[in-house]
Formats: structure tokens, C-alpha cells, sequence
């Protein structure tokens, strides 16, 4: 009997031999090469482990975990990126291993589903369509005022949306065409919240909303982007979480399921669905959560999925401080060092992702940054006053050369 594991992810991130010490199931891994080295000195702690190029896209993934189930016997398929969820979906299926679903990956993975699956419920959407040609946009176009969201129908990190206001907008975007499938949406104006969890057997076990600093797609303008936690007395965080309470009930969930959804507020109090994941929240939302209430969703989720029980007494129910995060995205230019002075004290992460004498053209995605913080403070007013505070901090003393002038911190 054994745990299997497919992993894309750096072992200071997913120490999986630490998180499952307690189970008596042999742990297997199947993980892209890219993170090899870092698991070298755990490797006495699982019975095997393969690694893969190409991970993404390498069908010998799936072909060594058929091969393997039928060494080890596996009870369970862990898989925490977004883009191997619909994998392990399959696989489980296809090996009767419970867990999540294709139905339920699907539901949660495509956007379009996902709609189709609530759009007959009391769940608020904004009107939609899938778009696999430039004439299915044009007709939603013809239906719909601007603004219009174009985006993958499986899409993550924000990569590849576009917000069409104009016609002329609207031609520069057909002339790229369409491969695969997409979403068109009509756009919503408010501000947006998204919604982190864990439930088991429909009972929501822990779930708290934040706000984000600016949207997901800050980067593409080089402005910050981030979230922090709501305080306890806000009235949108029963309403949030009651929300995501009916939109799970509509969803095929598997027994145990993370979630992460996000939700738009409009200046008329609606709350409106923007789409909701089956995965713990990316960036930097874990250790903001975790500084808040005490749990580190991601190592709960895996351990939950491997019948661990949690000691959810030792759980905040409302948060001890208020944490957020905030991206510094890179505009056009090269970075050529952080600040050399001491960092603000009320940050208690930082984490510097750019190297000297590195070249952006702008961020790629919503997570392409120069830099990520984390900082707590005693109210929302204040985290984002801070969260603000600290990226005018970073960007004026930091070196970065525009071209035109080199700054100096």
C-alpha cells in the first residue's frame, strides 16, 4: 500500500515526507526534474522516486504510475498544481483510487463547465459563452456591450486574458484567432475577493475571504498586485463564505476538497462569481493565511487526502493579526540589485525573485515579479497602507536601469 505523489513543486515548498510522517503507507513520487535536486537529501524517505522532462506534457508520467500501481497498490494520488489536477483525475479514475474525479476536475478546471454547472442555481454570474472561433466572439460581442473578457478556458496565473473595450480592441484580438478553447465573458466592475479553503464531506472545515490589492492583472501595467485578510466584524465575510458555501453544494466535490475562489463585489452590493479552483490559493496566500490562523492549507489538504486527522483546535477561527501579501511586477527594463538599506519591520517575509543584471519586458503572468512581501498589521486600513507602502519602498531604492536612466536606491 502506498501514497503517490506527482510533483512540480520544490521540496522547501512541499516536504511531503514531513507532512505524511504519521501515515504507514510507502510514499512514491513522480516529479518533474527540474526540482530533483532539491529533494536529494529525503530521498531515504520515500520508497521511490522517478523524474521527468517535458513534465507537463510527458505521457510517461501517466504510463510509470499504471506501472507502479500495480507494485505498490496505491491508495491515494496526491497532485497539488493546478495543471496536474485533471491528471491525477485520470489516473485515479482509470485505477479506481478514490479521490477527485475527472467530472469534478473538469467542473473545477474548465471554465465553461464550471459555469454551466451553476448558471440554474442562485449563484450570481456574469454572462458568458465559449469561444472556439472568431465568429462565436463577434455574436457575443453583438449581444453584450463592452467592456468583454477574453481568456483560456482552462487558463492559470492570468496569462493570456485580454479585456476588450473598443472595436478596435476587438480586431487587434481577432487577428491573433483563436487555438483551443476560450471564454468570453462580459466584464464586471467591482472589487474582487477571493475565498480560501478546505472541506470534507460538504462541511466547509475552514474558510476565510481576502481582498485584492489592485486585480490579477496588475502585472501587465507593472502595478502591485496582492491580497489581504478581512477583518472578523466585515459583513462580506459571512457573505462570502456563505457563497462559496451554496457554490460547493452545486459542484461535483470530491470528499476532501481545497478551494479558491474568486468572487467580484459591485457598488450595487452584488456579489458575482468570477470562478472558483479545487486547489489551494497560489503566491503567496498560504503564508498569509498561515500568519493569521495558525494553518498551512496546503500541507491540511495533503493530509486530509491521506485520511491524517488535523488538529483543527489549534486552528485560529478569526485572525490573530491581519496579514497580507503584495507582487512587485517589473516594468521594461534591467534589474541590477535590491535595496541595500533594512527592510520596513512590520514585514516578516521577503522573498527576492529577480537577479542582477536581468532583463523584464514586463511580468508574463500575475505571478512574474521582482520581489513578493508579506506583513501583518492591526486592521485592513492599515495592511494595505502598508502593503502600498512597502512596494514605493522597493521601487525607488532599488537600482533598475530604464534605458533611458539608471536608478539608484
Amino acid at each position: 500500500m502506498a501514497i503517490l505523489i506527482i510533483n512540480r513543486r520544490d521540496h522547501a515548498i512541499t516536504p511531503y515526507e514531513s507532512w505524511l510522517i504519521s501515515t504507514k503507507q510507502k510514499l512514491v513520487m513522480l516529479s518533474s526534474s527540474e526540482y530533483q535536486l532539491s529533494y536529494n537529501h529525503v530521498v531515504n524517505n520515500y520508497e521511490h522516486m522517478e523524474w521527468f522532462d517535458h513534465f507537463s506534457v510527458n505521457g510517461n508520467v501517466e504510463k510509470r504510475a499504471i506501472a507502479l500501481h500495480k507494485i505498490y497498490k496505491f491508495t491515494a494520488i496526491i497532485a497539488i498544481s493546478e495543471s496536474d489536477l485533471i491528471r491525477a483525475a485520470e489516473l485515479r479514475d482509470y485505477l479506481g483510487i478514490p479521490g477527485q474525479t475527472m467530472e469534478s476536475a473538469l467542473a473545477f478546471r474548465n471554465k465553461v463547465m464550471m459555469k454551466d454547472k451553476l448558471k440554474h442555481t442562485d449563484i450570481q454570474l456574469s454572462p458568458y459563452c465559449k469561444v472556439t472561433s472568431s465568429l462565436d466572439l463577434l455574436k457575443f460581442v453583438a449581444s453584450h456591450s463592452y467592456p468583454i473578457v477574453v481568456k483560456k478556458i482552462d487558463g492559470t496565473g492570468s496569462k493570456e486574458v485580454a479585456i476588450i473595450h473598443t472595436e478596435s480592441e476587438l480586431e487587434h484580438r481577432l487577428e491573433e484567432g483563436f487555438k483551443g478553447e476560450w471564454i468570453a465573458e462580459k466584464f464586471v466592475s467591482g472589487r474582487i475577493y477571493h475565498i480560501d479553503g478546505v472541506a470534507m464531506n460538504g462541511e466547509l472545515l475552514f474558510c476565510w475571504p481576502s481582498v485584492y490589492i489592485n486585480s490579477c492583472l496588475a502585472y501587465m501595467d507593472a502595478k502591485p498586485s496582492g491580497s489581504y485578510i478581512l477583518e472578523a466584524d466585515n459583513p462580506l465575510v459571512t457573505r462570502l463564505n456563505e457563497m462559496v458555501n451554496q457554490i460547493l453544494s452545486y459542484m461535483p466535490c470530491p470528499e476532501v476538497i481545497a478551494f479558491h475562489a474568486e468572487i467580484f463585489h459591485t457598488e450595487d452590493d452584488e456579489l458575482i462569481l468570477c470562478e472558483i479552483a479545487s486547489r489551494v490559493g497560489g503566491s503567496k496566500i498560504g503564508i498569509t493565511l498561515k500568519t493569521a490562523f495558525n494553518i498551512d492549507l496546503m500541507k491540511t489538504w495533503v493530509q486530509m487526502q491521506c485520511g491524517i486527522p488535523i488538529a483543527w483546535e489549534s486552528v485560529e477561527r478569526e485572525p490573530r493579526t491581519i496579514s497580507g501579501n503584495v507582487l512587485v511586477h517589473p516594468g521594461k527594463g534591467t534589474f541590477l540589485g535590491p535595496p541595500e538599506m533594512e527592510y520596513p519591520n512590520e514585514i516578516i517575509d521577503f522573498e527576492l525573485l529577480a537577479s542582477a543584471d536581468q532583463h523584464f519586458n514586463y511580468g508574463r503572468n500575475c505571478n512574474d515579479c521582482l520581489a513578493s512581501f508579506v506583513l501583518i498589521a492591526n486592521s485592513e486600513q492599515d495592511i494595505e497602507e502598508r502593503l502600498l507602502a512597502a512596494v514605493d519602498w522597493f521601487q525607488t531604492s532599488m537600482k533598475w536601469d530604464n534605458g533611458e536612466i539608471i536608478q539608484h536606491g
